[in-house]
């Protein structure tokens, strides 16, 4: 039998608190008072075109990744709504082809994209031609999916911009996850959840130093309720993310995943099971007889479809009763929505989601499903 949730919940919810609520005024300290000096703020930067002096601090966020948008965004809004800098978003058009939503959002926020090709002497041609004092990024490292952000920051460092980076998942690549082997930043300061002496052991001294912790950047904002479905749905619903396109999942992960949730699909017609696939990965998106999609009370929320692609994570999980996730923030994001979540763990070790209900087996996909 699973323990109960709502403890664990209630502990994750306190472990961010304190960062959380002083988030904007942490961000501005850290760009700004504290890091801001070692980029020679008000000098021009090493072999930076000529502009007319700006006494705005100037700073280019880049969007790659289609995860990217919810950690940039608020970064990018936050630094505006502070005062005193200058923001400019960079969008690789690759991504406006694949996500066209992306720089929709982007736009609705206020900001005009920098539309540049996902190549690299495109991405650091914006630093040449345009003064900058900082670049931030969302996922920034060694890791290949990462290439493109690592070219642009190396090219920042060399023109002496001050450079940083955001800790954008619970299982990050070089911070807290060594899954895809030894990974590096070339970011001179990396933004985290926590405190940097909560980090793993693990982590050289050399990159903790460069840590800062002023918390989760992609928090829900509860005080703004939740927008409506795209469809009605009368029963409850139990909201379940897949990222089953990583390579960390054997065929048998895989297997017992779709098998267990065709299993509860069936067993509780009383609940509609709303799965949302991972934004890039799309795995039951292109694999679509991977489930029975007549089920009356499944719904695949295909990011694609005209219906499905502005649904954000956190909307699904607020109207949701239940959450059920593969090894993913999401189940984060629910805890701090203050919905139950569970983690389909299976073989998997996962001590970064150890105070939650871990799924390994059928039996604990009922329990938890029939729990508070």
């Amino acid at each position: 039998m699973l323990s109960d949730p709502l403890p664990a919940i209630a502990a994750l919810k306190r472990r961010t608190e304190k960062f959380l609520a002083e988030r904007g005024a942490r961000l501005k300290l850290a760009l700004k008072n504290r890091l801001a000096p070692l980029a020679g703020l008000g000098q021009a930067p090493r072999s930076a075109p000529a502009v007319p002096n700006n006494s705005a601090f100037r700073i280019l966020c880049l969007i790659d990744l289609i995860q990217d948008v919810e950690t940039i965004l608020p970064v990018a809004e936050t630094l505006r709504a502070a005062g005193g800098f200058d923001v400019e978003i960079c969008l690789t058009t690759w991504l406006e082809t694949i996500a066209p939503d992306s720089p929709r959002r982007v736009r609705a926020s206020g900001f005009t994209p920098i539309l540049v090709a996902r190549k690299e002497q495109d991405l650091i041609g914006v630093l040449n031609t345009r003064q900058f004092d900082a670049v931030i990024t969302a996922s920034e490292s060694t890791a290949a999916a990462h290439r493109f952000a690592h070219a642009l920051v190396n090219r920042a460092n060399d023109l002496g911009l001050a450079t940083f980076t955001l800790q954008h998942g619970l299982e990050n690549l070089g911070l807290t996850s060594l899954l895809d082997g030894v990974q590096e930043f070339a970011s001179q300061h990396i933004l985290t959840w926590g405190a940097p002496d909560g980090l793993p052991s693990w982590l050289p001294p050399q990159r903790r130093r460069r840590c800062i912790g002023i918390g989760r950047i992609q928090s829900p904002d509860l005080s703004v309720p939740p927008e409506p479905l795209p469809v009605q749905i009368a029963s409850p619903i139990v909201a379940v993310f897949e990222n089953l396109h990583w390579e960390r999942y054997n065929e048998a992960y895989v297997r017992s995943f779709l098998d267990d949730l065709a299993a509860v699909i069936r067993a509780r017609p009383d609940l509609t099971f709303v799965v949302k696939p991972h934004p890039a990965g799309r795995w039951l998106t292109q694999n679509q007889n991977a489930l029975d999609r007549d089920a009356p009370n499944l719904i695949v929320a295909d990011p694609t479809s005209e219906t499905w692609r502005g649904l954000t994570a956190i909307n699904l999980i607020r109207h949701a009763q239940k959450v059920i996730t593969t090894p993913s923030s999401v189940a984060l994001d629910a805890a701090q929505c203050g919905v139950s979540p569970a983690v389909a763990a299976y073989h998997l070790d996962l001590p970064a989601y150890a105070p939650l209900p871990l799924l390994r087996g059928l039996e604990d996909w009922r329990t938890f499903l029939d729990g508070p």
